[in-house]
Protein backbone atom coordinates (compact mmCIF):
# COMPACT_ATOMS: atom_id res chain seq x y z
CA UNK A 1 0.00 0.00 0.00
CA UNK A 2 1.58 3.32 -1.02
CA UNK A 3 1.53 6.32 1.64
CA UNK A 4 -1.02 8.19 -0.47
CA UNK A 5 -3.17 4.77 -0.44
CA UNK A 6 -2.35 4.39 2.99
CA UNK A 7 -4.03 8.07 3.82
CA UNK A 8 -7.08 7.51 2.35
CA UNK A 9 -7.87 4.52 3.93
CA UNK A 10 -7.19 5.45 7.47
CA UNK A 11 -9.61 8.75 6.21
CA UNK A 12 -12.19 6.67 5.36
CA UNK A 13 -11.80 4.42 8.04
CA UNK A 14 -12.10 7.50 10.76
CA UNK A 15 -15.32 8.72 8.57
CA UNK A 16 -16.66 5.32 9.55
CA UNK A 17 -16.27 5.03 12.92
CA UNK A 18 -17.42 8.26 12.93
CA UNK A 19 -14.01 9.82 14.42
CA UNK A 20 -11.98 12.56 13.63
CA UNK A 21 -8.14 12.81 12.54
CA UNK A 22 -7.38 14.76 16.32
CA UNK A 23 -8.91 11.60 17.93
CA UNK A 24 -6.91 9.43 16.28
CA UNK A 25 -3.79 11.37 16.81
CA UNK A 26 -4.79 11.80 20.86
CA UNK A 27 -4.84 7.70 20.58
CA UNK A 28 -1.47 7.27 18.83
CA UNK A 29 0.54 9.74 20.93
CA UNK A 30 1.70 12.18 17.98
CA UNK A 31 -0.13 16.37 16.91
CA UNK A 32 -2.95 16.70 14.83
CA UNK A 33 -0.12 18.50 12.47
CA UNK A 34 2.23 15.24 12.32
CA UNK A 35 -0.39 12.51 11.84
CA UNK A 36 -1.66 14.93 8.82
CA UNK A 37 1.98 15.28 7.54
CA UNK A 38 2.08 11.18 7.64
CA UNK A 39 -1.82 10.56 5.98
CA UNK A 40 -0.90 13.52 3.23
CA UNK A 41 2.82 11.46 2.34
CA UNK A 42 4.75 13.99 3.14
CA UNK A 43 5.97 11.87 6.40
CA UNK A 44 6.80 8.73 6.57
CA UNK A 45 6.28 7.95 10.22
CA UNK A 46 6.86 4.01 10.01
CA UNK A 47 6.51 3.42 13.76
CA UNK A 48 3.62 5.96 13.76
CA UNK A 49 2.05 4.09 11.15
CA UNK A 50 2.24 0.42 13.06
CA UNK A 51 0.40 2.10 15.69
CA UNK A 52 -2.34 3.40 13.56
CA UNK A 53 -2.49 -0.04 12.09
CA UNK A 54 -2.62 -1.58 15.61
CA UNK A 55 -5.24 0.42 16.59
CA UNK A 56 -7.84 -0.50 13.53
CA UNK A 57 -7.25 -4.07 14.19
CA UNK A 58 -7.94 -3.14 18.39
CA UNK A 59 -10.62 -1.49 17.32
CA UNK A 60 -12.85 -3.34 14.82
Amino acid sequence: MSDLEFGIYVRSELRRMGLQQKDLAKEVGVSDAYLSQILDGSKTGYKVKEKIRRYFIEHK
